[in-house]
């Protein structure tokens, strides 16, 4: 992948039944390094430097259970990530150790997440297929508030 001018290379999953590497987000914490998500837990999120051959400087340890992941949003400090999850919410990892924090837990029912976008530094709005902005904080550990956008005509 090359983003910016930045060529990242990233190793194919062995697993057959699983498609090449697919990148959802990608965050500058600073002038030498790239804070990558891939949609595929095997490639998880990883932190590239972004000089000489872009080596990986740090392997995020995700959750337990982790499945594919949609996009992202980091704080503004960079030292929160926010994550959608394709099962019930959002995921929060630290940046610096790469370790996970906690999720966000919401019933996302048949409809799916589309995207999310830090408002403050601990709060993130996501877009729902429903029709829904969902705001959450970083302390929030189920039900954030739900706001229709738009009724059903």
């Amino acid at each position: 992948y090359s983003m910016d001018g930045v060529r990242v290379e990233v190793e194919r999953n062995p697993k057959p039944m699983l498609r090449s590497p697919l990148v959802h987000g990608f965050h500058y914490l600073d002038d030498n390094r790239l804070l990558v998500t891939f949609h595929d837990p095997f490639c998880g999120i990883k932190i590239f430097s972004t000089k000489g051959s872009c080596p990986v400087l740090l392997n995020f340890k995700l959750c337990k259970g982790s499945i594919p992941m949609a996009s992202s949003a980091l704080l503004p400090s960079g030292s929160i990530l926010a994550i959608l999850n394709f099962r019930d919410g959002i995921d929060w990892y630290e940046t610096k150790r790469g370790r996970y924090q906690h999720s966000t837990h919401f019933d996302v029912k048949e409809h799916y997440m589309t995207s999310i976008q830090s408002t403050s530094e601990g709060s993130v709005i996501c877009t729902h297929s429903r029709r829904m902005l969902i705001s959450a904080h970083i302390g929030m550990l189920k039900n954030p508030e739900r706001t229709v956008v738009m009724k059903k005509t």
